[in-house]
């Protein structure tokens, strides 16, 4: 498995989140210093990492893995196993503040 993909701000620490307004995949404190400074980066959509690979945004939430999944993760782990077909999936809520 590919090494967990570097904050796009400090390129130090591993990036645990998404912003979609900015394209920017965010460690934690990068996300918190951006996104606390004012009101209107406050409001920019963010969703986790997948948590099976670690290099996207998540898109669904299986709820039988309880897992948060990109559209490539997805793809490959219930398109493998009939029975993971019918797991539930729904789509990841962006949350807003830190």
């Amino acid at each position: 498995m590919p090494p967990k993909k570097p904050c796009d701000s400090c390129k130090l620490a591993s990036a645990a989140l998404f912003c979609h307004l900015d394209s920017a995949f965010l460690c934690i404190a990068c996300d918190s210093n951006i996104h606390c400074s004012n009101k209107l980066a406050s409001r920019h959509e963010r969703v986790w990492m997948c948590e099976v690979c670690e290099q996207a945004p998540a898109s669904v939430t299986c709820k039988a893995d309880a897992a948060a999944l990109c559209v490539t993760c997805d793809s490959d782990i219930h398109s493998a196993n009939p029975l993971a077909q019918r797991h539930e999936r729904v789509p990841v809520e962006p949350f807003f503040d830190s």
